[in-house]
């Protein structure tokens, strides 16, 4: 399958999942508001939540898919089944003794994450937490599965996963209007069992896949030992972003009551073109970039980063433009009801827009540090990480002064374009991809760059030419991102960033 086509694959399916998702912020935000209920459980949501993102979907995803990408290609299915048996095994101890650490600990790691909770909120967050923290050890074999899956070539089954997740948590939010049990609750106890619905689901899409694990007594390997060896570093490297936005809700914790609120539902806009682009490009770019290095067929790895790079800036830089501009008619539409009040929708909006600056970066990262893990290089994205949290800690405390909770966003928004300007000036200084053709890549980029100009410009004539009195805010906002999102893909055809013709064409596993 195409590095194209596999893209679209994992979008497809993440957009599903991240409509289902938005469905399920709106009836947070209407039974829950920017509540200290909420803030309780945010925090306890995002406690496992950070670790899947560093550990599950991060560091063990980009260290563990080159790793079997060689078993495959030089040692055959058997081998690799060994290996992956052995490795999920090994895994098992880990996550069990860390679950159950941070089970007793809990009240300490809360304490660390939110300190400025008053006592009654910090024991809910507590209580919350305990309920939220075994969806940790779940979504790591979900992680697990996915990444023998996208090895093989099949994107669809791990895409769809997360589904199962919002399903869930839309039924628990529902739920609450007949179960007399506090939301807060209901939604937390829904998030393991979510975790276990999605692991079955990966279990199945594994078994019909033709791959096999096989278990035995010793799980010595060796490439076990290089996995562990190249884990702890890849943690840093990748969760960069993570710790950055942990270093957030800590120090919104000291704001007035919502901050971490207004800050949740701002990512979660965010977010949204980052799971299409970002995450898919990359999810799909590191399967064929390890399989290419792996074979010392360094023309096709340079193609495949030149493509997955133009596409992703094109595409970023356009989601950033039309999040920044329409932030609070995108807030006031989708989350102001129930509990959730114009002013929490104004506030979260100017939170989102900082993070919008921060946009592109944030989907860039995705691509060039795949390239650092698909050469077996775990030490230089981690440098980078340490890099972008200290540049974000100091901008938060210059920041959150005048700004308070955007300042915050905007310091992360920051922290990420300094990660990326980095990374880019050791890819070309350093050649990690021989046959990349420097002048041909910044000439596809500006191509890429000037159609996303596109969609700024479609969305500054719509926000400032809005006919209010003849039209409501929701029909515009769609038309306008119809006209924009049609021209964006037009031009990008035309100046040949993107093959529609040949996209559409083509059938995905």
């Amino acid at each position: 399958m195409s590095l194209l086509k596999s893209s679209v694959t994992v979008s497809f399916f993440t957009l599903c999942s991240r409509l289902l998702g938005f469905v399920r912020d709106l009836l947070i935000a209407r039974f829950l508001g920017a509540s200290a209920a909420a803030e309780a459980f945010f925090v306890a949501f995002r406690f496992p939540n950070m670790f899947r993102s560093i550990f599950a979907e991060g560091a063990f995803h980009v260290v563990f898919v080159p790793l079997l990408s060689k078993h495959l290609n030089n040692d055959g299915q058997k081998e690799t089944e060994l290996f992956a048996g052995k490795t999920f095994v090994a895994l098992f101890l880990t996550l069990l003794g860390v679950t159950l650490l941070a089970e007793i600990f809990m009240p300490y790691l809360i304490k660390m994450l939110a300190p400025g909770f008053a006592q009654a909120q910090f024991e809910l967050t507590v209580a919350l937490a305990r309920i939220t923290f075994p969806y940790l050890m779940f979504i790591t074999f979900v992680s697990f599965c996915g990444s023998i899956l996208n090895s093989l070539r099949f994107f669809a089954a791990a895409a769809a996963a997360p589904t199962l997740l919002n399903l869930i948590f839309i039924l628990s939010l529902c739920s609450s209007l007949y179960i007399d049990i506090p939301t807060e609750y209901l939604i937390s106890y829904a998030v393991p069992l979510a975790g276990l619905a999605q692991l079955i689901l990966m279990f199945f899409a594994l078994k019909r896949s033709g791959f096999r694990l096989r278990f035995a007594k010793n799980i010595s390997h060796p490439s076990i030992g290089l996995l562990l060896k190249r884990m702890g570093p890849a943690m840093v490297g990748v969760g960069a972003q993570q710790i950055n936005i942990l270093i957030d809700t800590l120090l919104a914790s000291t704001l007035a009551t919502g901050a971490i609120s207004y800050l949740y539902y701002a990512d979660r806009l965010n977010q949204l073109p980052l799971g299409l682009i970002g995450i898919a490009i990359g999810t799909a770019l590191l399967p064929h970039l390890s399989h290419a290095l792996s074979k010392d067929d360094h023309k096709q790895g340079a193609e495949s980063f030149t493509q997955a790079f133009s596409g992703s800036l094109s595409i970023g830089f356009a989601a950033a433009a039309a999040l920044a501009v329409l932030a609070e008619p995108l807030m006031h539409i989708l989350f102001v009801r129930g509990e959730f009040s114009p002013q929490a929708g104004t506030e979260a909006a100017k939170a989102l827009q900082m993070f919008a600056l921060g946009l592109p970066a944030f989907i860039l990262l995705k691509v060039t540090t795949t390239v650092f893990y698909a050469s077996g290089d775990t030490k230089t994205p981690v440098k980078f990480g340490i890099f972008s949290v200290l540049v974000n800690i100091s901008f938060n405390f210059i920041l959150i002064g005048p700004l308070a909770h955007a300042g915050l966003a905007l310091a992360t928004a920051i922290a990420a374009w300094a990660n990326l300007m980095a990374q880019l000036y050791v890819l070309k200084h350093k050649n990690y991809l021989q046959e990349l053709s420097f002048k041909h890549f910044m000439k596809k980029n500006s191509i890429a760059f000037i159609c996303a100009l596109w969609v700024l410009f479609t969305v500054l004539i719509a926000h400032y030419f809005y006919p209010e009195d003849k039209m409501p805010r929701l029909i515009w906002l769609m038309i306008t991102m119809a006209i924009a999102g049609a021209g964006f893909l037009a031009s990008l055809h035309f100046f040949k960033v993107l093959n529609l013709y040949a996209l559409l064409r083509r059938k995905a596993k």
